[in-house]
């Protein structure tokens, strides 16, 4: 009797493992078999006309080089910077000289996407303006409410966590760092 416990009992054990390792594998709960999510065609929700799309896409032709050497200047600059801070000796010149390279390239791929969206605005008829301010919007709350779904809402009283401090500074904003005596 003992010893048909010993083996019976480890079997149904392993039949038991076996079931839900099957389960948990079954192709109906698989990421693979949901169909991706198509994002939906802006020029269909704005409703361009066949000559919008055409002068949207020479614009963006237009300014494509620009866009690569702006981006190559950027990543450059941020590699440069990243050289002067790991130096083994820090030369606190070299490092502003690197940090007003790589602000002016940001500068100059921030004003690129401005001048380009102006054009691409030029050509938008008043409600077609409307709708592409509500796509943003929309936009908007998606990268939003992805944010809030990496980091959980905080709890607590102010909204912070039980432990979030860096064990720095006052546990209170009242409370000082060194009491007088």
């Amino acid at each position: 009797m003992k010893l048909s416990v010993r083996l019976i009992l480890p079997l149904i054990a392993v039949l038991l493992s076996a079931t839900v390792v099957v389960r948990a594998q079954s192709p109906q709960d698989s990421p693979q078999n949901v169909p991706p999510v198509q994002p939906p065609d802006v020029s269909e929700q704005l409703r361009l006309s066949p000559e919008q799309v055409k002068r949207i896409r020479e614009i963006q032709r237009d300014t494509k080089d620009e866009r690569q050497a702006i981006g190559i200047r950027m990543r450059q600059s941020n590699r440069a910077l990243q050289d002067a801070l790991d130096a083994d000796v820090l030369d606190e010149n070299l490092v502003e000289q690197r940090l007003q390279d790589f602000a002016a390239a940001q500068t100059a791929q921030l004003r690129l996407r401005i001048q380009t969206e102006l054009k691409i605005r030029r050509l938008l008829n008043p409600t077609q303006l409307a709708r592409w301010r509500d796509l943003r919007l929309q936009a908007g709350d998606v990268m939003r409410s992805q944010d809030a779904g990496a980091r959980p809402n905080r709890s607590g009283p102010g909204g912070a966590r039980p432990n979030d401090r860096n064990g720095l500074g006052p546990t209170r904003p009242n409370q000082r760092l060194n009491p007088r005596p």
